[in-house]
């Protein structure tokens, strides 16, 4: 053990026990997700979706695992738009909740049928069992699936939808998100190994049996071994609900230019906007689009260029008109822009002109620590530089773009 000083929190008084039903039976497949509970800014119910495919989109040393997941959500209800935003809500790692059973001494009763009280006498004001905890249920359905077991318990996770709901490849409503395998190092005291962020370490062990490479290196092996997992599909289940829409969808007016800002796993919801734009163009070729710039940045060109592919066809389709891009690790010829905003610097008269004469619109999405405090001192540098004014006039000039509803952003922390 590490001789570290902990503060904790003095224990609340005992409130709540629990009544063991041995000669019952219940199927805790059938509860209802968290009881029912609503979720923070959903916009309706969850619903269980079946994971269609996953697809690893990096490769190689000194980057993180992407993976792109495929949902059938066909019948759901769920009528998104690019842009959207989902929440995920995953299950604690069994592995864990078996540690914290075993620590408990209740493994022996943790298939048992409880009913969960509150406790007669207990001292706690208004006492009560929590609403996402079912009356009824097992003390391995409570630790899997109805508390965070690591910490305070956190919002339901969101991620990003990247793709169109006029895009329909399977001949089914899909929609598509993507997720960063989080990995914390392994701890020196336990020896328990690498641990895996909570939502995106049950994810990833979830579709780990259909997950596929990005660029297979034999497609016909791959295709085949698609095949075989077909029986599979069928038991993946994501539990999934629609976020309330913060505005950050492409303009109504599609003649309206948009500049697009994402590097790293903040191209997501890019890849939905350019998905649309070609699906309403494939619709109705009298209908006059705007030109679309997509500054996106990475490490390595050859590991982690997320959508590769999808970018270079939508470049050859007259989709996106302009890729900016900008590879950190790889080794550059002198002045060659290593992140997105010195692209944005690099290119700074054409960016002010397509943001002030042709009146486009700008979204950013990435991480707000760093990267969209970096963008925004980077637009702010260009358009005092271009401008000829002070910093502070420019600030107040992106603020005038934020009220316009022209620069919107989609950041987290």
């Amino acid at each position: 053990m590490v001789d570290v000083k902990l503060s904790l929190p003095t224990l609340p008084p005992d409130f709540l026990e629990l009544c063991y039903h041995p000669c019952e039976k219940l199927d805790v497949k059938e509860l209802e997700i968290q009881n029912g509970c609503a979720f923070p800014f959903a916009t309706g119910s969850p619903y269980l979706a079946t994971v269609l495919s996953a697809q690893q989109l990096t490769c190689g040393e000194d980057v993180k695992k992407v993976v792109d997941v495929c949902l059938d959500i066909q019948g759901s209800g769920i009528d998104f738009q690019p842009g959207d935003t989902i929440g995920v809500i995953p299950e604690n790692s069994k592995d864990e909740v078996e540690k914290v059973m075993k620590h408990l001494k209740i493994t022996e009763r943790a298939d048992t049928i409880v009913t969960v009280l509150v406790k007669p006498g207990t001292v706690k004001k208004n006492a009560c069992v929590p609403p996402h905890i079912p009356v009824k249920t097992t003390l391995r359905h409570i630790l899997q699936t109805c508390l965070d077991i690591r910490a305070v318990p956190k919002k339901a996770r969101p991620y990003s939808v990247a793709s169109s709901p006029l895009q329909k490849s399977r001949g089914c409503s899909e929609l598509h998100f993507v997720y960063t395998l989080v990995k914390f190092p392994a701890s020196k005291h336990d020896g328990s190994g690498a641990r895996y962020g909570a939502c995106t370490g049950w994810l990833d062990s979830l579709t780990r049996i259909i997950q596929t490479a990005a660029s297979p290196d034999d497609s016909v092996t791959e295709e085949l071994r698609k095949l075989s997992l077909q029986d599979k599909l069928t038991e993946l289940k994501v539990p999934v609900y629609l976020r309330k829409s913060t505005g950050f969808r492409l303009p109504k007016d599609s003649s309206v230019p948009v500049i697009l800002i994402g590097p790293g796993t903040g191209v997501a919801p890019f890849i939905g906007f350019l998905q649309h734009r070609q699906a309403e163009w494939q619709k109705s070729s009298d209908l006059v689009f705007g030109e679309i710039w997509l500054f996106y940045g990475c490490r390595y060109e050859d590991k982690d260029f997320l959508y590769r592919s999808e970018l270079n066809k939508y470049i050859e389709d007259g989709i996106l008109n302009r890729l900016f891009l900008s590879f950190s690790r790889d080794k550059r010829k002198e002045k060659m822009p290593r992140y997105v905003q010195d692209n944005i610097k690099l290119y700074g008269r054409e960016f002010v002109n397509q943001v002030f004469e042709k009146n486009s619109t700008v979204y950013i999405c990435g991480d707000a620590k760093n990267m969209g405090m970096d963008i925004l001192n980077a637009i702010v540098s260009v358009i005092q530089n271009e401008r000829g004014i002070e910093e502070q006039n420019a600030r107040l000039i992106v603020s005038e773009l934020q009220n316009q509803g022209r620069y919107l952003q989609d950041i987290w922390i």
